[in-house]
């Protein structure tokens, strides 16, 4: 049995009629997501009306509030405590950060008046030792108490470019862009260091737009501007923020930014590609989605046209970009939508191939039916749906009966880790579904940060001996171990939440996959009954086929026996003929 492969992403299947396919689930779903710490967001870059636009103003940002005063003391220079700091100011400042580190430490520790009136500037001078060290979460958590003394700290804008620093070093961090939005957006821009205005407001940008707050988020990200090596992410966050807003227009001359700034740029680095092919296909994107307006609206040639653009820009992806296999998926739907079944059918015949026998594309395999099913082959269209009733009825049952053996969050979390480590038992098929889950970006950047603070406490651990068995080393490690125990709830959860949710889904394939089969079983016998009566009709349509598959000098007519060649892919095509009518 051919098992159809298929891509995760949100899985969206929209029957127009009773059998009649219209959305792609979204290919680049994952892209999107501006959760904390993201690169994008806005799921569906759906542009009909009754969404959510956004707020319609700046009003949003609260410039007022009062910050109550710092308690002051005084400091005693002849006190031990004083000369403890400036022993570890003198370490500080020969980069011996072991040794600074613990003697702002026992600054910490003392309680008379110069250790309290040294506090704030303590906890950042131990901050900005720790990221020295490379303990960036240790150095998050000196800087977060600074924080909680608010802007009346000498120290609470100094702290701001170290924050900025981290949020590089822990891009999973969950909170590292409302952490700069909660506490400096009534310093932005006038106040912010040029230098960090464009990674602030890209920070800003995110958070503005995890709260929904999009005509905001829009203001932080226009102080990106073209010199900075953040821009094209701007652009990014920018165009789906207007794809949120149902301005395609705006959302296409963001992502055609992102094209212009790469193409001047002598140079791109990997980053810069990645953030080109992100926008490539989001043009391709905005473009279906338009053209789906056009044609609900009776625009049907101004459709045609927008679909048309859309394939052009799925067309530029080749086999070396990881987004290739979600071009070919996304291109086969619109090849479908300007009835070009064909090259829908041979992009669909790539996707099925043994090369990507990893890939999780369940929808393909009723996008394949609804092709046939349009032009009455209906016994294709129930071989493939047989073959979809044997691979996925029995994948949701086996991940509904996996999930009610996970309950707690920490259950989920040790499940993740088995799968990912080998260590578990798992079909291939439900492993090939969860590891695709496992793909969301939210989650896996989630995975990443937990990665990086069990890395932080095996560096702590494994420090020089004096320093790992210290008071601070033991402090550091309860702190991110508590860290790590949030977080991994926070993964757990995250994860038992798209695995319920690739139930729902297939739930929703299995029950159009029904529909199909009950108009194709009636249409079915209506044929069956009309070749029965002329079983020339039969004979005469084949040799009709046979001499239209005939290949012109530039293609080569080749009988596919179950061979595949990998620099064949994404170049088959199907001459498929309706028997409607006949």
């Amino acid at each position: 049995m051919t098992v159809e492969n298929t891509f995760w992403g949100p899985v969206r299947l929209v029957l127009a009629a009773l059998v009649a396919l219209t959305f792609p689930a979204q290919a680049w779903g994952q892209d999107f997501d501006f959760s904390e710490g993201g690169e994008g967001g806005g799921g569906d870059m759906d542009f009909s009306d009754g969404g959510d636009g956004g707020d319609s103003g700046g009003g949003d940002m609260d410039f007022g509030g009062e910050t109550q005063p710092l308690v002051q003391y005084t400091v005693d220079e002849t006190s031990p405590t004083f000369k403890t700091m400036s022993e570890a100011d003198s370490y500080s400042k020969q980069n011996q950060n072991y040794q600074a580190s613990l003697l702002y430490y026992q600054v910490l520790q003392a309680t008379d008046d110069t250790a309290k009136a040294l506090r704030s500037r303590t906890h950042y001078e131990l901050g900005r030792t720790l990221f020295q060290l490379g303990l960036y979460q240790s150095a998050l958590t000196q800087f977060d108490k600074i924080l909680q003394e608010g802007p009346a700290s000498e120290f609470f804008m100094p702290t701001l470019q170290w924050l900025v620093l981290i949020a590089r070093e822990l891009p999973g961090d969950p909170a590292k862009a409302s952490r700069i939005y909660d506490n400096y957006l009534n310093m932005f821009p006038d106040q912010i260091e040029p230098s960090l205005l464009a990674e602030v407001g890209l920070l800003m940008g995110q958070a503005a737009y995890s709260n929904g707050l999009l005509n905001d988020a829009i203001f932080f990200l226009g102080h990106v501007d073209e010199n900075s090596e953040l821009y094209p992410k701007a652009r990014f966050i920018e165009g789906v923020t207007f794809v949120r807003q149902y301005d395609g227009k705006q959302a296409v001359e963001s992502f055609k930014h992102i094209l212009r700034w790469v193409k001047a740029q002598p140079n791109p680095t990997p980053d810069n590609l990645r953030m080109e092919e992100k926008a490539i296909a989001s043009l391709g994107r905005v473009f279906y989605q338009v053209g789906h307006n056009l044609w609900v609206d009776g625009e049907r040639p101004k459709a045609v046209s927008s679909w048309n653009t859309a394939i052009k820009y799925y067309a530029l992806f080749d086999q070396s970009s990881e987004i290739w296999l979600d071009s070919l998926f996304e291109a086969s739907w619109t090849y479908y939508r300007v009835d070009n079944f064909n090259k829908s059918l041979g992009l669909l015949h790539t996707l099925n191939s043994p090369f990507f026998n990893d890939e999780y594309y369940p929808e393909a395999m009723l996008l394949q039916a609804q092709i046939y099913f349009t032009n009455c082959h209906y016994d294709r269209v129930m071989y493939i749906l047989e073959e979809f009733k044997e691979l996925y009825p029995p994948l949701k049952e086996r991940l509904e009966s996996q999930l009610t053996n996970l309950i707690q969050p920490e259950d989920v979390f040790k499940f993740l880790l088995e799968l990912r480590e080998g260590t578990g038992e798992f079909d291939p098929t439900t492993k090939q579904v969860v590891n695709a889950a496992l793909q969301d970006r939210e989650l896996s950047r989630m995975l990443a940060y937990i990665d990086m603070l069990d890395a932080e406490i095996a560096q702590i651990k494994n420090a020089e001996k004096g320093w790992s068995s210290h008071p601070l080393a033991k402090s550091l490690i309860q702190d991110i171990e508590f860290t790590r125990e949030f977080a991994s709830a926070t993964a757990g959860n995250m994860a038992k939440s798209r695995l319920e949710r690739v139930v729902d889904e297939l739930s929703d394939l299995i029950n159009k996959s029904l529909d199909i089969e009950i108009e194709t079983t009636e249409k079915f016998a209506g044929m069956a009954e009309q070749l029965g009566a002329d079983p020339a009709s039969r004979q005469e349509f084949e040799k009709e086929i046979n001499q239209m598959m005939a290949a012109d000098d530039e293609h080569l007519f080749w009988t596919f026996g179950g061979e595949y060649w990998r620099d064949e892919l994404g170049y088959y095509w199907y001459y498929l003929t309706s028997r409607c009518g006949r």
